[in-house]
């Protein structure tokens, strides 16, 4: 719940721009205002360009203000 609350929060009123999979098992959603969030389905830790992402979680990453 929290993690929906804080992507609430951050994405504001943006919609979502594109939903990809960027790798086996692992996803990003991106608004409009250039929130990313991603998600790690996997049992492996994943390095993105924005971070790494534990194994089964997932990684927020904030848009240009």
């Amino acid at each position: 719940y929290q993690v929906t609350e804080e992507i609430a929060k951050e994405a504001g009123n943006g919609t979502i721009r594109s939903h990809e999979k960027v790798a086996e098992g692992v996803y990003c959603l991106t608004y409009e205002t250039g929130l990313k969030v991603y998600v790690n389905y996997n049992e492996t830790e994943y390095e993105t360009e924005d971070g790494s992402i534990a194994p089964k979680s997932w990684l927020i990453q904030k848009g240009e203000e």
